[in-house]
């Protein structure tokens, strides 16, 4: 064979190759291998890996016996239908500007808060009253109480309802 034709074909194999690929962007970011390790971590512990084996082992795609079987049974059933709830509660959630807003305004500096909460607790050591005194004396810390006590108080008062509810159910 032709060395010519072969030259820069090694680059378009490497680029193919989905783990070459994951190889390629672990060695520029040391951070993915470990995110990846977490994130299996978490399916494993969920039991979404037994599920993916099985399905894998016993399912193909013309045993629509077995997949029919499988995602209909009661507790798969009842599984998609909570996430299925959750998922439309969280869009339904999403959709209102303010809570968007506020939730892509915390993630997208959550670094920031992260390393400040990191900087503050370094720089004020050990708490005790005049420290804490003196800290609500801060407008922004004030501030996030008095947003926290807000979140606080909706919360307790749904939670509440709630548990009235289910008593008056039972």
């Amino acid at each position: 064979m032709d060395d010519d034709a072969n030259v820069g074909k090694g680059e378009d194999v490497m680029e193919n190759d989905p783990v070459e690929k994951l190889l390629m962007m672990a060695q520029k970011d040391s951070r993915l291998l470990n995110s990846l390790s977490k994130l299996l971590d978490s399916l494993e512990k969920s039991g979404a890996i037994n599920i993916i084996d099985k399905l894998s082992k016993n399912a193909v795609p013309s045993d629509s016996e077995y997949l029919f079987d499988f995602f209909t049974s009661e507790p798969m059933r009842n599984s998609l239908l909570k996430f299925g709830n959750l998922a439309l509660l969280l869009m339904a959630s999403l959709s209102d500007e303010d809570s968007l807003d506020s939730i892509k305004l915390l993630t997208s500096n959550l670094g920031y808060i992260v390393q400040s909460a990191s900087e503050y607790a370094d720089a004020n050591g050990k708490a005790n009253i005049l420290k804490l005194y003196s800290a609500l004396r801060d407008p922004d810390i004030s501030y996030t109480i008095a947003s926290l006590l807000g979140a606080l108080k909706a919360t307790g008062g749904l939670l509440r309802e709630f548990h009235e509810e289910k008593g008056t159910d039972e």
